[in-house]
């Protein structure tokens, strides 16, 4: 059935979604870069005016629940002040996931760009008209980000290549919904590339498909149209996109490309990636993670799409701290690679409290990427091999997607 309207439902900083449990508002944080005051912000605001919950999600964002009717307001005055809310009319356009581990792991970091990108978005009133679930990506050339289908991406060059096409150390590549083209660009001109194809999406939307949220909407030959230049030729040695070598019939542990636990090069420790249980933990937390950071860095702190955080450079005591918060350190945690919609009580659409029965499915599915649902909308699903636990109101029908 044709979509009514190109606007979309999805909540932002400004236009808030009422819930069973309350008003939602979604903040987006582009790439996830946050530094340690713009978490005790947060963390502040989630403790004043919502459920005392920092919710983060598939795409590095974070949410507040619980959140009064009319307290919107006073949620804009202190994102605001604290510099997480530099445009009201862009507010709901700016999903950007960035690789988390850019520059610390020998591949190239993608700050400068993110950065770059974000200010022309901003000053970009055309934009403006984007669906708040259009997504850009900033992939620093391991893969993890193209994986999400973003759509609209560029792929930051590793040891003078290009996804296996030798192009140069300052050449970067665009993808249209997950998958290489042809189009390069020096590095300095990356950001340009997204917004040249997100312009060329509302173009073609408007022509062809007046209600598209996202890219792969598009009919074929109109996304085609979305690359100046069109798909390129068959690489030698392609980018692989993570979760694409395995059997797509075949369930099995798939753990977020971002390994939880120490990050370190050459032996030398250079952060710590934590998993938040379900991807949500209560503001004295999150409170806790900005005093482990000496130094006012932003970006210091990042949200994963995998509803982790890195920590760079924290505190010596960080690893204990937050294990006595909560926080998963270890991929074989039998919840490292459980997701799960809100659920009962929180939606009114909820057939089942889903956070309360994860533990016990994930007991039942070790080693298995597993989300649960709470109807058959499937919120917050990954995009890539899962199991799927719907509830049917008296338990779960699991399906293989």
């Amino acid at each position: 059935m044709p979509r009514a309207s190109a606007d979309d439902r999805c909540p932002g900083a400004v236009r808030l979604h009422e819930a069973a449990d309350g008003f939602v508002g979604r903040v987006r944080i582009p790439g996830g870069r946050i530094s340690p005051s713009q978490l005790g912000a947060l963390a502040s605001l989630a403790a004043t005016l919502g459920d005392g919950h920092l919710y983060l999600t598939s795409r590095g964002n974070v949410q507040l629940r619980g959140l009064s009717s009319g307290c919107g307001q006073d949620l804009a005055d202190g994102l605001y002040a604290a510099g997480l809310l530099p445009s009201l009319t862009h507010d709901r356009v700016r999903n950007v996931v960035a690789s988390p581990l850019g520059g610390l792991t020998g591949h190239p970091a993608t700050d400068e760009v993110l950065h770059e990108f974000d200010e022309a978005l901003l000053e970009d009133p055309g934009l403006v008209a984007l669906s708040g679930r259009f997504l850009f990506g900033i992939d620093n050339g391991t893969g993890d980000v193209l994986a999400l289908a973003p759509d609209v991406a560029v792929v930051l060059p590793v040891d003078g290549t290009v996804t296996g096409w030798t192009a140069g150390t300052d050449v970067a590549r665009l993808a249209i919904a997950g998958e290489l083209t042809a189009v390069t660009a020096p590095v300095d001109l990356a950001a340009d590339l997204l917004i040249g194809a997100a312009h060329r999406f509302l173009a073609l939307r408007a022509e062809h498909a007046p209600n598209a949220w996202r890219a792969k909407e598009l009919p074929a030959e109109a996304r085609a149209e979305l690359a100046p230049g069109r798909p390129g030729p068959q690489l030698d040695n392609p980018l692989e996109p993570l979760d694409a070598r395995h059997d797509l019939r075949e369930v099995t542990r798939t753990p977020s490309p971002v390994g939880l636990g120490r990050v370190a090069v050459d032996d030398v420790v250079r952060g710590v990636v934590a998993g938040a249980p379900l991807g949500s933990a209560p503001a004295e937390a999150w409170l806790t993670i900005a005093g482990l950071m000496s130094h006012e860095v932003p970006g210091s702190i990042r949200f994963t799409p995998w509803r982790s955080v890195v920590l760079i450079d924290p505190a010596p005591d960080a690893e204990s701290l937050l294990r006595e918060h909560g926080f998963l350190l270890d991929d074989t945690d039998p919840l490292a690679t459980v997701t799960a919609c809100i659920g009962k009580p929180g939606c009114g659409k909820a057939l089942a409290d889903v956070r309360a029965d994860a533990p016990a499915l994930a007991a039942a599915h070790p080693g298995v990427r597993l989300h649960l649902s709470g109807c058959d909308r499937r919120c917050g699903h990954p995009t890539t091999p899962h199991l799927s636990a719907v509830a049917d109101g008296t338990s779960y029908t699991l399906e293989q997607h």
